[in-house]
């Protein structure tokens, strides 16, 4: 009772913009599903699975009438508490979830007889705070393919708003949940760009017209990526070697000050910021749940890295206890 009774308290100011008692109440039951060390929440998510309880888990991230967003700006201000400074890096990368149904929001692969798809993919924007030995997925955004941007119907069937039915770039939905993320005080020091692809120049030179140090992986085709794309944009090569002797290559950003300490840091972030994607899939049931719509897809999202969150709260207070429901 006394770990229940600590979640319910952690997750009062996210409880408390939540208008219905109703929704409240099973807001804590999506989290400590997630939490449980039993393995429930696999089965209450399963597209199979019919029990009370998962239709009332099911309604409140599909059906409810009400705007998780506040809920994910308050995430982002707990994540800031437990993770943010000048010492901290903001890792942008990508997530791909697993799936096993074809309807899935954003899914793509190989289909197969009967519907199904086999080695279903979502690819998902992720953005991770790292600091004080601590990492927080903060910020996660479907990137819908250009075959689902194509088909008028199946957004239609999966509820995607208007707004995110146009081509939008990975590099610009980082940089849209980049301002939402300042715009909400969350500080950090160093931007680090662990993914390169053709509009990684975009993400480059957003960075510096906000004014953020970065420092990024060196794409694998750096020199082919467009001329035109990339010259107005101020960046150094970097060439450092590994522990294990390998060279390896990044660009760094004009605001960067340069320091075997900070590139020591990155290269941990981006570790650490693997771990934690690893453990919202494995751990905290992101892969468990195929959203058939944009809304309980992102919410469900939402869910697990709030659950993830609480995790390290926990653990930072010294508490190994899990939730049970």
């Amino acid at each position: 009772m006394e770990v229940q009774q600590r979640l319910q308290e952690w997750l009062r100011p996210f409880l408390s913009l939540l208008t219905s008692e109703t929704r409240r109440s099973v807001c804590s039951l999506y989290v400590a599903s997630l939490l449980d060390p039993m393995g429930k929440a696999s089965f209450l998510l399963a597209q199979g699975s019919r029990t009370e309880k998962y239709d009332r888990l099911r309604h409140f991230v599909a059906s409810g009438v009400w705007d998780h967003q506040p809920l994910c700006d308050e995430l982002a201000r707990q994540a800031n508490a437990m993770a943010g400074g000048r010492d901290s890096i903001l890792v942008i990368g990508n997530a791909f979830l697993s799936g096993a149904s074809a309807h899935a929001v954003g899914a793509t692969g190989a289909v197969e007889s009967g519907g199904n798809q086999k080695g279903v993919v979502r690819q998902v924007v992720a953005l991770t705070l790292v600091g004080h030995e601590v990492a927080i997925p903060i910020g996660l955004r479907l990137l819908l393919p250009k075959e689902w941007l194509a088909d008028a119907a199946r957004l239609d069937k999966a509820e995607v708003p208007d707004v995110f039915r146009r081509s939008v770039s990975h590099d610009e939905i980082a940089l849209q949940q980049i301002d939402r993320l300042l715009a909400l005080g969350v500080d950090f020091g160093t931007v680090v760009i662990r993914s390169g692809n053709d509009q990684f120049w975009g993400l480059c030179r957003g960075l510096n017209n906000r004014g953020l140090a970065w420092v990024a992986d060196m794409p694998e085709d750096f020199e082919n990526l467009a001329d035109d794309a990339r010259s107005d944009v101020e960046a150094n090569v970097l060439e450092l070697r590994e522990a294990q002797g390998e060279k390896k290559n990044y660009l760094i950003g004009p605001r960067l000050e340069i320091s075997p300490r900070l590139m020591s840091a990155v290269s941990q972030a981006a570790t650490k910021s693997a771990e934690a994607l690893a453990e919202l899939c494995n751990t905290l049931h992101l892969d468990d749940f195929d959203g058939r719509t944009w809304q309980s897809q992102h919410r469900h999202m939402l869910m697990s890295m709030i659950a993830f969150t609480y995790l390290r709260y926990a653990f930072d207070a010294g508490s190994t206890s899990i939730v049970g429901v």
